[in-house]
């Protein structure tokens, strides 16, 4: 599946600087086994290393700790990235523009896996700084700077200066193109156009602009095209997602059952490149999206498989995430996971499928610690009330039911809203409100 013959140039040696060199690109190349390993001898090179190429060595440890912690969903993984990202600044104050960018890009990786948005401010300072650096470091902290103006701006309401905010990418993709010789710079101006599009997309969504949608889709579809699977397989993943994402969201504004057909297809193709021993958490995220389009597909379309294939995307998506309870995917597939079983039970008006799902809740809430694993437990709450409120859909209205529904819904939503989870806390609010 992947070309390892840059992992093996003559005159590299092992001992001294691991599997892929000087060279973070490559770490894509190893699996998690592999990767694992080179962190932990990159870790043996950094206290190794002389003082004047100390601080680069601590630079390439962050980088491979920081890409083991966001396919693994492991929090320590990501704390020995940040910590290796403080010492290169220690090791180079003179020149700190690389090491406040790694620790900028930890912050952010944070931010994603773990929804802790008190970092993002840490990252934006960061990001100020590095800004100050060479060509290919002020790039990277300009699209990065520019995507958090974005985020924030969609998080106020305010998509229109979301949009706004995206022209910023604009200097940050004129830089890398003059330096795309670079492997490490080809890659940060995919990762740009990337970044651009996906937030063009959630851009169109608040606006429900199909335009802007399908201008997202398109754009994802070139940076796809500039993305080499054999060298870079993650990226090419990654990028393949986030289309498929884009795709469903624009079939589900137009109602074109054929452009969901081409996300169901397009996400299907992921998993001839990416393998779950590679990146589980990629892989799980990968699952999830797939699950996501078929659902989408089965309440579009007389597909009648389509949402048995979703809820087994979803299974494989949840064995993943379901042992680390801080992921902020965790809490969405699982969630999904149990709108989707509620669902099929109704869209089917089977009183016997819909007690089928409500008694594995109800095993999932006895297994779940309030105490260990609080949004684990609120996730089994709400998913419960799901199942109370839709008995009424399938059969006669019981008062019962609707009451037990607002006590498991309310302290699900206090739990998400305690742990800062607005997606699901929304998600219980409009329960609580009767919203479709």
């Amino acid at each position: 599946m992947f070309e390892f013959r840059r992992l093996f140039r003559p005159g590299l040696s092992r001992q001294r600087r691991g599997l892929t060199g000087e060279d973070s690109t490559l770490l894509e190349l190893l699996d998690v086994r592999l990767l694992a390993a080179e962190a932990q001898s990159a870790d043996i090179t950094a206290n190794r290393t002389v003082e004047a190429g100390r601080a680069g060595a601590q630079l390439r440890q962050a980088a491979a700790w920081r890409e083991l912690s966001w396919r693994t969903g492991d929090g320590l993984a990501l704390r020995k990235a940040a910590t290796a990202a403080e010492r290169a600044l220690q090791s180079a104050p003179a020149h700190p523009h690389a090491a406040k960018l790694e620790q900028a890009l930890c912050a952010l990786q944070g931010v994603a896996m773990f929804g802790d948005e008190g970092l993002t401010a840490a990252a934006d300072l960061a990001l100020t700084e590095a800004a100050a650096g060479p060509a290919r470091v002020r790039a990277v902290a300009l699209g990065k700077r520019c995507a958090i103006a974005a985020r924030q701006a969609l998080s106020r309401g305010d998509a229109m200066g979301a949009l706004a905010a995206l022209t910023g990418f604009d200097a940050a993709t004129n830089i890398l193109k003059t330096q795309a010789n670079a492997p490490a710079s080809r890659l940060a101006l995919a990762e740009a156009r990337c970044d651009r599009a996906v937030l063009t997309v959630a851009c169109g969504q608040a606006l429900k602009s199909d335009s802007l949608v399908a201008r997202g889709a398109a754009d994802l579809a070139e940076v796809i095209s500039m993305i080499d699977p054999a060298y870079h397989p993650l990226s090419w993943s990654r990028a393949t997602i986030e289309r498929g994402l884009a795709l469903m969201r624009l079939g589900e504004l137009k109602r074109d059952v054929a452009v969901l057909g081409e996300a169901v297809d397009g996400l299907s193709r992921v998993f001839d490149i990416l393998l779950k021993d590679h990146s589980p958490v990629d892989w799980a995220m990968a699952q999830a999206a797939h699950g996501a389009v078929l659902w989408a597909l089965a309440r579009a379309s007389s597909v009648r498989d389509a949402y048995v294939k979703a809820a087994g995307a979803y299974d494989r998506a949840w064995i993943v995430v379901r042992e680390h309870p801080a992921l902020k995917a965790r809490t969405s597939i699982c969630e999904r996971r149990g709108a989707l079983a509620v669902w099929t039970a109704v869209t089917h008006g089977d009183p016997l499928e819909l007690a089928a799902v409500e008694a594995g809740f109800r095993c999932d809430l006895a297994a779940a610690d309030p105490h260990r694993d609080p949004v684990g437990w609120a996730l089994s709450q709400l998913n419960l009330g799901r199942v109370y409120l839709a008995r009424s859909e399938i059969g006669p209205a019981n008062p019962a039911d609707r009451k037990r529904a607002a006590m498991a819904i309310l302290e699900a939503q206090t739990v998400f809203s305690d742990f800062q989870l607005e997606a699901v806390a929304e998600t219980a609010g409009r329960m609580l409100r009767a919203e479709p």
